[in-house]
């Protein structure tokens, strides 16, 4: 693993010597966190780098539970953070899609 994995770790992980699903959890958090220019999270807040909804979420720590994280993802944090789903009708047809250029 690279050696910035071992930073975002759950402690005590490497006592245990044992793998740990919060470590792909937490490493989801930093990825977000580090999209949005802050890796550790301490600026996005003061910097107003996304919606608050979103960067708490990215500052807490995972849970255990992959589901019960992309549950509250999907529920909470992009509700809280951009309001209720909305689509926009794409009016688009198979040729659109797929036409072919003559040249």
């Amino acid at each position: 693993a690279p050696a910035s994995t071992i930073e975002w770790a759950p402690h005590g992980l490497l006592d245990r010597k044992r793998g740990d699903i919060r470590t792909d959890l937490e490493l989801v958090r930093a990825i977000g966190r580090a999209l949005l220019g802050d890796i550790g999270g301490s600026r996005l807040e003061r910097d107003g780098a996304a919606p608050q909804a979103m960067i708490d979420w990215l500052r807490l720590p995972a849970s255990s539970s992959p589901i019960d994280e992309y549950r509250t993802w999907r529920t909470q944090v992009l509700h809280d953070s951009f309001g209720a789903r909305r689509f926009a009708e794409l009016p688009l047809t198979q040729s659109d899609i797929y036409a072919v250029d003559p040249r």
